[in-house]
């Protein structure tokens, strides 16, 4: 029996959650079951439970795949930007980012309401918002320091923290409230905290 390639597998694992992630945004995350995936994937169970075990798994691979490719982006973005990208403009690039990759944000409000509960997904959302926080750090640390701010170790994680949070809020509004433009929401935060 031929050997199948790391590139095959790869290629494999993202048709699969290319799948998971268009019948997830239809039906919802909790209301998405394997099978609905493996009907989506037009795979057989067999097929799809050699590459993942849970849609907590499947959910991981797409988080990495889909954020991976942005915090890249981002990263990219903001080196080399001039003047350096502030706050505002991180998250909104972010933001618009999440939508242009067809990640509905009423399904990333769904994800992290059951990450509250089940832990093996909790562990999910740790680790991308940890590879967000990172993104961030690299893509704000420039406009720090050409603004005369702290760029210590932990003044930098407070302003990541802040940003991550008004990104989390956003998506929270949007989800709920049908409001889709970050620049608006953002301009209004940095106006109420001053």
């Amino acid at each position: 029996m031929p050997k199948v390639s790391d590139a095959y597998r790869d290629a494999r694992r993202d048709e699969i959650g290319h799948a998971a992630m268009r019948r997830l945004s239809e039906q919802g995350f909790t209301k998405t079951t394997m099978a609905d995936i493996i009907e989506e994937s037009g795979l057989s169970a067999g097929a799809i439970y050699s590459h993942f075990t849970s849609k907590a798994e499947i959910v991981h691979h797409v988080a990495r795949l889909t954020v991976g490719t942005k915090v890249e982006e981002l990263i990219d973005h903001a080196r080399s930007s001039e003047p350096p990208l502030g706050p505002i403009e991180v998250i909104t690039f972010v933001m618009e980012a999440t939508k242009q990759a067809g990640i509905r944000r009423a399904l990333l409000l769904q994800v992290w309401a059951e990450a509250t509960v089940d832990p093996e997904l909790h562990a999910v959302v740790d680790q991308t918002v940890d590879r967000l926080r990172g993104a961030f750090a690299g893509a704000i640390e420039p406009w720090l320091r050409a603004t005369g701010r702290a760029t210590d170790a932990s003044s930098i994680r407070a302003v990541v923290d802040t940003m991550v949070a008004l990104a989390q809020g956003f998506i929270t509004n949007s989800a709920l409230f049908g409001r889709d433009d970050p620049t608006a929401y953002l301009e209004g935060a940095a106006e109420l905290l001053g």
